[in-house]
């Protein structure tokens, strides 16, 4: 029986392997980036609504409403300044922190 020669060294094999598995870990390192902006994307967003809820909350109800509706978003007011007929809020969501502000009306829009 006669033995055919392989067209690639049979060293080449093992440098497949690494390299398959160099790409895996690229791959995984990839994608936990991915994860991470994401998460990060997702409390930005949740802070800036978390921030629009207490201002307006804060508008109509005072430090205590914007308080609960922080709260209720998921966030903590680390700045609460009410002056005049405005009032401004800092909202901490994880590690994003939002700014909003709301304006008292004198009059209701729809009246």
């Amino acid at each position: 029986m006669t033995r055919t020669k392989s067209s690639s060294p049979v060293h080449e094999h093992g440098a497949v392997t690494v390299l398959f598995g160099l790409s895996v870990v690229i791959t995984a390192l990839l994608t936990l980036a991915v994860i991470k902006l994401g998460a990060a994307a997702t409390d930005r967003a949740r802070a800036q609504t978390a921030a629009d809820a207490a201002a307006l909350a804060g508008v109509l109800e005072g430090r205590d409403g914007a308080d609960e509706f922080a709260a209720a978003n998921n966030g903590r007011i680390v700045d609460y300044l009410d002056v005049g007929d405005e009032v401004q809020v800092r909202v901490e969501v994880g590690d994003a922190v939002a700014t909003a502000r709301a304006q008292r009306l004198e009059t209701p829009p729809f009246s």
